[in-house]
């Protein structure tokens, strides 16, 4: 959808995504160290659910360069380019250090490998698709405004969980 926003609709020019992948990259190492200095303080199963609801507050900024000036699109795709690197760097991280505590040595590899065709190879192709006929059949911000309502569900899923095994999320 970023790809659709910035080509079609803010008219801007394709070497942009340059800068977007820098903020990324930046959020992406700041995500590391702040990973880090969180899991000495919190359990992941209470940064997960965190990470996963601040990802809802980052998935609006594209909707809000969708709105803007192009001018100012660029600062709202740069930011939620490093801001959401940062939560899913954290939130990831966090999700190995877990299935690791969790998960049996003797099955721990062929439970990673599962987890992660079942987390990257099949939603992120199929939510790429199901997006890019949303945008193209509704338009970009309708697209947008999808996004924001599924990662909203998932924080919920994912809060709902915590309190089930922990009885609340600030349980440690």
């Amino acid at each position: 959808n970023d790809t659709i926003l910035v080509l079609r609709e803010l008219d801007l020019d394709i070497s942009i995504f340059g800068v977007f992948s820098a903020f990324g990259a930046a959020g992406g190492l700041l995500g590391t160290w702040v990973s880090i200095r969180l899991s000495k303080k919190y359990p992941s199963e209470i940064i997960i659910p965190i990470t996963t609801s601040l990802l809802v507050f980052v998935a609006f900024l594209p909707l809000l360069a969708a709105l803007s000036a192009p001018n100012i699109a660029v600062i709202f795709l740069a930011a939620s380019s490093f801001f959401w690197a940062i939560i899913m760097t954290v939130g990831n991280i966090q999700f190995a250090a877990l299935e690791a505590r969790r998960i049996p040595t003797k099955v721990l590899g062929r439970v990673t490998s599962i987890s992660s065709m079942l987390t990257y190879g099949l939603p992120v192709p199929i939510g790429s698709i199901v997006g890019g006929l949303v945008g193209d059949f509704a338009g970009t911000r309708t697209a947008i405004v999808t996004t924001v309502a599924l990662i909203a569900i998932a924080a919920v899923i994912s809060i709902i969980g915590v309190q089930r095994r922990s009885g609340s999320l600030v349980a440690g």
